[in-house]
C-alpha cells in the first residue's frame, strides 16, 4: 500500500508544478483524482490507516531532527562555556575535550540533514532540501543559476513490464550516470530528485545553450549504454530536459512551469527522433 501511496503522492506534485499557490482544497482534489486512478478509495479504512502512518512517520523524524538538534545547541553552550574556562586555565587537555565534542556534534548533525533532505532511494538532494537551500519563505531563488528539469523517458512503461524494482534500478542507475559525468567535467552541480522520477540540476557558470549542448551530449551517450539487472534482464534508458536561466529573485513555481513546457517540447523532438532541443 505505501508503494501506491507514494505514486499517488508523486503524481499529484507533478500536477501542481505549475500551480504558483496551492490551496489545501486543490492538493486533496488532485489527489482524490490520482489515487481512482490506482483504483484506491479514499474512505478505504486501510489506506487512511496508511496515509496516517506515512504523515505520522515524517513528523517523527522532524521530531527527532528537533530534539537532537536542541541537545547539541545544549552541548555546544556548554562546551562554549568549558572553552573559555580552558583558555583562561591555559588547559590544553580540556580544550581537546571541548574539540572532540565539537566534531562529534558536526556529524550527529550531519546525519540529521541527511535523513531530512535525501532521497531515501538515491541519496541525492530531495524537495525539502531545494526548499531549505536555494528559495527564500516567498520561495523566490536566492542566488542565479541555469535550471534543468529531467525526466526518464518512458518511466511508467518500464515500471509496468519489469516491476518497481527495475524502476528504482533506474532510477539508481540514471542518476549516478549523470553525477559521474557531471564531476567528471567539474562541474559545478546540485542534484536533486523532486519527484518520481523527475530530477532537478542546477548548475552554475553555464549558459542555456552551454548546458542543453551537455545534457543532449550525455543523453547521447546514456542511449549507447546497456542496463542489465541481476535477473539477466537489459533495455536502455533515455531521459528528456527542459533547461532555463533563473535569476535572483525570480519565482521557483514560475520557472519550473516553464522547464516543464520545453521538457515536453523535448519528448516531443524525442518522439520524432531529435535529440535536438
Amino acid at each position: 500500500m505505501k508503494k501506491n501511496l507514494k505514486k499517488i503522492t508523486d503524481a499529484t506534485m507533478q500536477e501542481l508544478l505549475s500551480s504558483e499557490i496551492v490551496l489545501p482544497s486543490l492538493y486533496f482534489s488532485t489527489f482524490d483524482q490520482n489515487a481512482k486512478k490506482q483504483s484506491i478509495q479514499l474512505d478505504d479504512e486501510r489506506f487512511e490507516k496508511e496515509v496516517e502512518g506515512v504523515i505520522v512517520d515524517e513528523f517523527k523524524k522532524i521530531d527527532l531532527y528537533m530534539k537532537r538538534t536542541m541537545q547539541n545547541i545544549d552541548l555546544l553552550s556548554s562546551a562554549a562555556d568549558d572553552a573559555i574556562d580552558a583558555i583562561k586555565n591555559k588547559d590544553e587537555s580540556k580544550l581537546s575535550q571541548v574539540d572532540e565534542l565539537v566534531k562529534g556534534m558536526k556529524e550527529q548533525i550531519k546525519k540529521l540533514q541527511s535523513q531530512l533532505y535525501k532521497d531515501p532511494l538515491t541519496k541525492l538532494n530531495n524537495r525539502k532540501w531545494i526548499s531549505y537551500k536555494l528559495l527564500n519563505k516567498e520561495a523566490n531563488f536566492k542566488e542565479s543559476f541555469s535550471m534543468s528539469i529531467i525526466d526518464i523517458k518512458g518511466f511508467g512503461k518500464i515500471n509496468s513490464k519489469y516491476g518497481e524494482i527495475i524502476g528504482d534500478s533506474v532510477l539508481l542507475y540514471l542518476s549516478n550516470f549523470l553525477l559521474k559525468r557531471l564531476e567528471d567535467e567539474m562541474v559545478d552541480f546540485e542534484l536533486s530528485r523532486y519527484a518520481g522520477d523527475k530530477f532537478l540540476l542546477f548548475t552554475k557558470d553555464q549558459d542555456e545553450d552551454e548546458l542543453k549542448t551537455f545534457l543532449n551530449n550525455i543523453r547521447i551517450e546514456l542511449s549507447n549504454s546497456i542496463l542489465k539487472s541481476k535477473s539477466g534482464q537489459t533495455l536502455k534508458i533515455l531521459f528528456c530536459f527542459g533547461s532555463v536561466f533563473v535569476n535572483k529573485g525570480d519565482k521557483f513555481f514560475k520557472k519550473l512551469e516553464v522547464c516543464d513546457d520545453l521538457l515536453k517540447e523535448d519528448k516531443f523532438q524525442l518522439k520524432n527522433g531529435k535529440f535536438i532541443h
